[in-house]
């Protein structure tokens, strides 16, 4: 019996993770084993995974070298023990133990057409390798006789069948107790060893309370400092505890005023809707209820199925077989025979098409309402969201907040309120005439200190003065420094002797806690060399399994590699098919507006009377020949006018260039009289009124006199 369908990406790739580790150590990927793994080859790993799984038997039949024996003694071999010793029952996991046929599996093995019957046998063997030694082991005694149907009606033969089942039967019951008491054994050992570590830990900790002890039995009032402590960790402890009550009452006010502003804003709501009209109030309720039908029958249910598509498409990709080179053909075919129906559909419709489609306009602003009413969901069930968020963190920010007390004191309070600040008005007074009074004293010892200060400047300098008389000038400073430095030395020399005493004191010190720390450590010291010994096991083992994890890595990355270069060569293929598609397209709707264009001037050369008033009317002309024909005459008489308006420029070219120096002749006279009497009236200003040369510019100078003025053009 076998099963269809492959085995799941998830149970490949375990055995590929399986086959990876030893005794094994094969360096395969999924898509080798499931197609390009060679079907001798394939049977060879098969029968070295039996093998693994039947090493507890001394001898066994299935460690040898499938090459050396027959393909038909291998496969019933194999079928044999893996459907009479291990109950394999083909790919339905549900009729595992069921039994089946050992025919099917030696056929399916020996003929190798179907790969997946053998995948699932290997994803068998090594679902779990301990739970089918254990039964290979079993086997080996509790396996049924196969008797011959001649000897079956052999008395004799019955009484020593039914004998070995029994036997069968106390040989598995005494298998089940040998397991149980290996599984207790180990658990006993565990608990050793679990007690021996408390063992150590508690001699660690008695250690450390003697050592405390030691410390404090010098201590005085040790006893009631002890006490004191006990006391300090009770209040401790009580004040944790009340600390954990605070937060969760803090908690349950918040959910209460959460509570109560929803009913508040429940209440507010009500008291709006009687202050409002029925008919307002009755559009609100309606428009209420139109938002929630479409969020509950018509956005909710297609975001649900949208979810549920993808969720199916992705446990269908993932219970797949990964794809080989023959499923990438397969699907490439696929794609161009999708290609072909899609253009052959696209021609159907351009042909079939009626431009005169009237509801086109309406379909689309259709389609523009319901996108914006899904938008419009969108954004209310985002705004909905938000708000529950503020409402929660609003919520939080007033449990956390503190309480603050608007309480007045009154009575007997207030006036021990009132006496507790009399005595601090007072405390303030006196602590202010103090002050003052140290204010005062600080300014006259500083006076003080600055006459002194200049006494002593005075007397430095006479004394200077005094030295250079004599010719021994600095031995008063040269007598200050030797006795500073001679007693910075005796300092010096004193605090060497402090160090010396306090390192000594230091290393005795040292000595003592190393060999106190010795003593205590000594446990923990062969623990960690025990630790080590295991850590460089465990090392080795990681080493192991890193190399072996790295070279799955890289056969995945390799084939990930290779299947991301194919899927890009697909898409580029079906984006140049769409491009190309959309051009026949565009070209094709360009051909029918042209035919369209056509079939219409026809219409009007061939047609009636009717046809032409009707164009005339659609177009506001008659046929595009005779907008055309218009147009040319147009662009004729446009042209003559053109052409004649040319030639008159040409005619009155001469007499315009000569006119043109007349003015700007003129233009230059004129500057020259603007010149002349502004120079003139300066004169007159300033009082003279002889004969002058004045210069007017470029091309000409002016001449005044008293009574006449000359302008001579150069």
């Amino acid at each position: 019996m076998s099963s269809n369908l492959a085995p799941s990406a998830a149970d490949l790739r375990r055995v590929i993770d399986q086959l990876a580790r030893p005794p094994f150590s094969k360096r395969l990927s999924v898509v080798a084993l499931h197609d390009d793994l060679p079907h001798p080859d394939f049977v060879a790993l098969l029968n070295e995974v039996v093998a693994h799984v039947d090493s507890g038997t001394p001898n066994s039949p299935h460690a040898l070298d499938i090459r050396n024996e027959l393909p038909e003694v291998t496969a019933n071999r194999i079928a044999d023990f893996c459907v009479g010793s291990l109950g394999y029952a083909g790919g339905n996991k549900h009729a595992r133990w069921h039994g089946s046929r050992e025919d099917d599996v030696a056929n399916n093995i020996l003929s190798g057409q179907e790969r997946s019957a053998l995948l699932h046998l290997m994803c068998f063997l090594l679902s779990d390798v301990q739970a089918l030694q254990q039964a290979a082991y079993k086997s080996r005694f509790c396996r049924p006789l196969d008797i011959p149907l001649e000897f079956s009606g052999d008395d004799q033969l019955q009484q020593l069948v039914q004998q070995l089942q029994e036997r069968q039967a106390e040989f598995a019951e005494t298998l089940a107790q040998a397991e149980q008491m290996h599984e207790a054994s180990q658990q006993t050992a565990d608990l050793k060893r679990d007690i021996s570590q408390m063992e150590e830990e508690k001699q660690l900790v008695q250690s450390k309370i003697q050592l405390m002890q030691r410390k404090v039995a010098d201590m005085p009032n040790a006893t009631q400092w002890l006490q004191a402590a006990r006391a300090l960790r009770t209040e401790q402890e009580q004040d944790r505890a009340l600390t954990d009550r605070v937060k969760d009452l803090r908690v349950q006010l918040a959910s209460v005023d959460e509570r109560l502003s929803q009913a508040q804003r429940r209440l507010a709501d009500t008291k709006e809707m009687s202050r409002a009209e029925p008919q307002n109030l009755l559009g609100k309720l309606e428009r209420e209820v139109q938002t929630n039908r479409f969020l509950a029958k018509e956005k909710l249910p297609k975001d649900l199925s949208n979810v549920l598509q993808a969720v199916a498409l992705l446990q269908r990709i993932a219970s797949e077989a990964p794809w080989g080179p023959a499923d990438l053909l397969k699907l490439e075919h696929e794609v161009e025979t999708l290609g072909e129906e899609l253009k052959d559909l696209t021609e159907r419709r351009v042909k079939n098409h009626n431009t005169q489609d009237k509801l086109a306009l309406f379909r689309q602003q259709a389609t523009v309402v319901a996108n914006k009413r899904n938008a419009t969901a969108d954004r209310l069930r985002e705004a909905t969201a938000a708000m529950d968020t503020l409402r929660t963190q609003h919520a939080a920010a007033m449990a956390n907040a503190p309480k603050a007390s608007s309480r007045i004191p009154r009575g007997d309070e207030f006036k021990a309120y009132v006496a507790e600040l009399r005595t601090k008005s007072n405390a303030y007074k006196a602590k202010r005439a103090e002050l003052a009074a140290l204010q005062s004293e600080f300014t006259i010892a500083a006076r003080t200190r600055e006459i002194l200060a200049e006494k002593r400047t005075a007397a430095d300098r006479a004394l200077q003065a005094l030295e250079q008389r004599h010719g021994v000038s600095g031995l008063r400073n040269t007598r200050t420094t030797l006795e500073e430095v001679s007693g910075k030395k005796g300092d010096l020399d004193v605090a060497k002797a402090e160090a010396v005493d306090d390192m000594s004191t230091l290393v005795q010190s040292l000595v003592k806690a190393v060999q106190d720390k010795k003593a205590v450590l000594a446990p923990s010291i062969a623990e960690l060399k025990q630790q080590r010994a295991a850590l460089g096991e465990l090392e080795a083992v990681h080493a192991e399994r890193k190399r072996a994890y790295d070279n799955v890595v890289l056969a995945l990355e390799t084939e990930i590699t290779q299947l991301i270069g194919d899927i890009r060569g697909l898409r580029a293929e079906a984006a140049a098919d769409a491009s190309r598609w959309h051009f026949v397209t565009h070209m094709i709707g360009s051909m029918d507006v042209a035919m369209d264009t056509v079939l219409q001037e026809m219409k009007v050369y061939i047609g009636n009377a009717d046809d032409v008033d009707a164009a005339v009317k659609a177009r506001g002309f008659r046929s595009w020949r005779d907008l055309y024909q218009r147009k040319v005459f147009e662009g004729e008489a446009q042209a003559r006018q053109l052409h004649e308006q040319l030639k008159r420029v040409h005619e009155s070219h001469a007499q315009n260039i000569v006119q043109l120096q007349h003015f700007a002749t003129a233009k230059q006279l004129l500057a020259l009289r603007v010149a002349a009497n502004k120079k003139l009236m300066e004169r007159a200003a300033r009082g003279d009124t002889g004969n002058s040369r004045t210069g007017a510019g470029d091309g000409g100078e002016v001449y005044m006199g008293a009574n006449e003025q000359r302008l001579v053009i150069s």
